[in-house]
């Protein structure tokens, strides 16, 4: 449970003080009530006594029910903000991560572990506080047995140890068809997240979606079988324990007269261990909430350990001030290298420069590297060799987010939000304006900041792509095949108008493009192949 240690350590910010002063008074006064009902059954018809052992009880009842209340909210409370504190931090991560390691965890892998593990916690929280507190009133009972007899509460000892080594011994098969079954669980929503992404692609290709479904049912077959063995142990363990206690019950009624212990001593104790079945069939139910919690915390903590990994050097984030203009953006000797076993792609060595306020098209075939050199040139990947500088003054790797602020982006698999994001002050006229001239005026609005609706058409969300980094004012206008999914009068709109409005305002736009037609609209026109530029 070293990953439960750590949170409790490193998350928990309340005082252990109140929360054991908490659990020791209601425990307590949940195992006096034990013997105080014991007491008014022994006092039979006197009612002066009866009198006042109702109203010791009535105190105690108040105690327990009082203090196991305010445990119990300031546990969940204290676990949501836990759990609330993990995924802002983890998303703060994710921001300040390197785009290249994203990409090779997988979004779908990242998305699963902050929303799902996260959740498990969350929800295990409150039975592991139920957990603890009924390990105090067991604690409590066990004192009143000895009171009552030695001989017993050593036997239950003994016997409560036993039970608790074989079934502790039992946990670990359950804890590892437990984590079998999460990482099963967690490639079915990936490959059930695939079939709604490609369910173009499956509906066509029938044999495709066969096959597909054919993994998926695969999987779910052995998802399946994991999960009928981890709900065979489960119902083993409760099992265990239902039979951990009639074999107490047992030594205690038949073996206890043995040893000189008789009637009334019996009675009490056996009435002892009746009243702590609830408590101790709750700590015991609370351990495999320990152990997927446990397993969740794991895969959550290894996910923060792998986005350190992929964090840039620039670990304040602070907000920048991005750079407003420039006469060259100089790209020096720049190479670039896919990291892993296999060097798929190189780009580089390239020696060239961008200039204020041209036009710049880029073209070449699929694979040449047009989009991989889009990146680097809007620092959203790093060189392995070479440089950028800007007028001169070379660009380190803590002035790449002002770098950064040089450009407004639309890529080809552009993300449309809904709301405008860091759009200072936003002018309505001119969005409402924009939205017009896009012909989205009739789709979508602009209210208080958001879009009433993004559910459009492929091309029609790069129209309003558009507008947003209009809206955004940037010096430099990186556009990834924009015109690809307009009909041919927008087409004809983004060359023969859009651009040419762009550039008088004094920005620089960087295209890539197929519309061989539309090259002379540009000031230059680099074409790459295998990573590097061609004449």
């Amino acid at each position: 449970m070293k990953n439960l240690t750590k949170l409790y350590r490193e998350e928990v910010k309340i005082s252990s003080i109140p929360l054991l002063l908490t659990i020791l008074t209601s425990g307590a006064a949940e195992g006096f009530m034990l013997g105080i009902v014991l007491a008014a059954a022994h006092a039979g018809r006197n009612e002066e006594l009866s009198s006042i052992y109702m109203l010791i009880f009535m105190a105690a009842f108040s105690t327990f029910f009082l203090g196991k209340r305010y445990f119990l909210i300031l546990v969940s409370a204290e676990f949501e903000k836990c759990v609330q504190n993990i995924r802002l931090r983890i998303a703060d991560k994710i921001r300040k991560s390197e785009l290249i390691y994203l990409e090779d965890m997988g979004i779908g892998d990242i998305f699963t572990q902050v929303t799902k593990n996260t959740e498990t916690i969350s929800q295990f929280a409150l039975q592991i506080g139920i957990g603890l507190q009924s390990f105090v009133v067991l604690l409590c009972a066990m004192v009143y047995i000895a009171m009552l007899s030695i001989a017993a509460f050593f036997l239950i000892i003994l016997i409560l140890t036993l039970a608790a080594w074989l079934y502790l011994l039992h946990e670990k098969t359950f804890s590892q068809y437990m984590d079998d079954t999460l990482k099963k669980d967690s490639i079915f929503c990936d490959m059930l997240y695939d079939s709604l992404k490609g369910f173009k692609e499956l509906k066509i290709n029938q044999r495709k979606s066969q096959d597909h479904f054919r993994e998926l049912m695969d999987l779910s077959d052995e998802t399946e079988e994991l999960r009928v063995k981890t709900q065979v142990e489960l119902a083993f363990e409760m099992i265990f324990s239902e039979a951990a206690f009639f074999s107490l019950l047992g030594m205690v009624v038949f073996a206890m007269p043995l040893v000189g212990m008789h009637g009334e001593a019996i009675v009490k104790v056996v009435a002892g261990i009746l009243f702590v079945i609830g408590p101790v069939g709750m700590l015991v139910g609370s351990i495999p909430s320990l152990s997927r919690m446990d397993i969740s915390l794991a895969a959550v903590y290894d996910l923060e350990k792998r986005l350190d990994q992929a964090s840039t050097y620039e670990p304040e984030m602070k907000l920048s001030e991005p750079i407003r203009s420039f006469e060259e953006i100089r790209f020096e000797n720049i190479l670039f290298q896919y990291e892993g076993e296999d060097q798929l792609f190189t780009m580089g060595p390239m020696d060239f420069s961008i200039y204020k306020g041209e036009t710049l098209f880029i073209v070449g075939g699929n694979g040449s590297g047009k989009s991989t050199l889009l990146k680097l040139l809007t620092g959203l990947y790093y060189p392995k060799i070479g440089r950028i500088a800007i007028d001169g003054i070379p660009v380190e790797r803590e002035t790449y987010p002002a770098y950064r602020g040089l450009f407004t982006t639309i890529f080809s698999d552009f993300h449309l939000f809904n709301r405008l994001y860091g759009v200072a002050s936003t002018d309505y006229a001119k969005a409402d304006e924009l939205l017009t001239l896009m012909q989205l005026d009739r789709k979508t609005k602009i209210v208080d900041g958001a879009f009433t609706n993004i559910n459009l058409s492929t091309g029609q969300r790069k129209r309003l792509a558009m507008l947003v980094s209009l809206l955004d004012n940037k010096p430099i206008c990186v556009f990834d095949e924009w015109a690809a999914d307009q009909d041919p009068s927008f087409r004809q709109y983004f060359y023969d108008t859009l651009l040419k409005d762009i550039k008088a305002e004094g920005k620089t736009i960087i295209a890539v493009t197929h519309d061989d037609r539309y090259f002379g609209y540009a000031d230059r026109v680099l074409k790459m192949e295998m990573g590097k530029f061609v004449e």
